[in-house]
């Protein structure tokens, strides 16, 4: 967590999940954008904000765009374990998985 920014919210962690399970493409870009700029978990909001993006959420190309020229694609694609067990996933299952280890 950066400093300055408070915990975070169960009840509305929980409402987030509940968007997730119906795979609601705002939510994914939402939860990605929260995870990547105010929790600091890059991996799994770069992850989410992608799961968007292939839905066709324009916020979300959009942002990966501005993400993959500042950062560059291939910092973008590191390949760990972590990531690959991620990409197993779905959106409600990362979004469920970031609640639950934190």
């Amino acid at each position: 967590m950066f400093e300055g920014m408070g915990p975070k919210n169960l009840k509305a962690d929980l409402f987030i999940c509940t968007c997730a399970l119906q795979n609601n493409i705002e939510t994914m870009f939402r939860k990605g954008t929260d995870e990547c700029f105010y929790y600091g978990n890059f991996d799994l909001g770069l992850t989410l904000l992608r799961q968007a993006a292939d839905e066709d959420h324009l916020e979300a190309i959009y942002l990966l765009g501005r993400i993959y020229i500042s950062r560059g694609s291939h910092q973008c694609d590191d390949v760990t374990p972590q990531n690959q067990e991620r990409r197993k996933r779905s959106g409600a299952e990362d979004v469920m998985y970031s609640i639950t280890t934190q």
